[in-house]
């Protein structure tokens, strides 16, 4: 089996149907999908196509971290997709895109589609950036088709939202870090890619659409803790790249409107 798409699930049972039903019409036959529900929740799922799922109950909420390491661990595909529950795929390209031009280097160690808004058709995740301070999302909220996310782009960190990694890589990173939790495990691997001399992208032309905050979970209290945790561990990684993007975003606007003023 080529390609395993883990889906870590703790609540809103709406979305999660969503995203099974439409991922099931644009992914291939043999593609393995894998529900892990961390909750006790048990939401009631259907498989009407001939896709290869596999759900796995926890019974108690464990966070995303260990929910995907499990799932990572069940899974039989070469490469693992990570996909949350919230994520929907109404884009029949958007997986042979993603898988194609993973394929296209060995030094490409992870990359994401980008994710859109379903409520306003904008960007959500493009990749992200660092400042001093916190990790940044440079192109949120810009048009889905913004000319500067419509070449795949090399980044820091990208969002797990929807994420491919070979599976032996993922291993050898020592898989999401547990002690993170429900915070930073994604941009945390990108980070730690690093260490393996591997590259991070993001995909223009895998576009998929993202809830995002959808899991009726509490967590906001101990964020600055995890955040704290994260930091501690790959600050050596980090690069403090906003300025690049400042940058870019100020020479695009200098080619559209012209330095004297001109129309666009």
């Amino acid at each position: 089996m080529k390609h395993s798409i883990i889906i870590p699930y703790h609540s809103n049972e709406t979305y999660l149907s969503l995203c099974i039903n439409t991922l099931q019409q644009t992914i291939p036959n043999e593609t393995e999908i894998i529900v892990v529900i961390n909750s006790p929740e048990k939401p009631k799922i259907s498989s009407t196509l001939s896709k290869k799922l596999k759900v796995i109950s926890i019974g108690k909420s464990i966070g995303y971290s260990k929910a995907i390491n499990i799932g990572a661990e069940a899974a039989k595909g070469q490469y693992l997709i990570f996909s949350d529950c919230d994520t929907v795929y109404t884009q029949k390209e958007w997986f042979n895109n993603l898988t194609s031009f993973y394929s296209t280097n060995k030094k490409i160690g992870i990359a994401s589609s980008k994710l859109i808004n379903p409520f306003t058709n904008r960007i959500i995740d493009f990749g992200m950036a660092l400042s001093k301070y916190n990790n940044i999302h440079p192109f949120m909220d810009r048009e889905a088709d913004f000319t500067l996310t419509l070449k795949n782009r090399r980044v820091q960190m990208a969002c797990s939202a929807n994420m491919i990694i070979e599976r032996d890589l993922f291993m050898q990173l020592g898989m999401m870090d547990t002690d993170l939790i429900n915070y930073y495990q994604d941009v945390d691997i990108c980070l730690r890619l690093k260490d393996f001399k591997k590259e991070c992208w993001v995909v223009a032309n895998s576009i998929v659409y993202h809830k995002g905050s959808s899991s009726n979970v509490k967590r906001d209290s101990y964020r600055a803790d995890i955040k704290g945790i994260y930091v501690s561990k790959n600050y050596f990684r980090m690069q403090n790249d906003i300025e690049d993007y400042f940058k870019l975003n100020s020479q695009y606007s200098s080619r559209c409107h012209g330095q004297k003023g001109s129309r666009s």
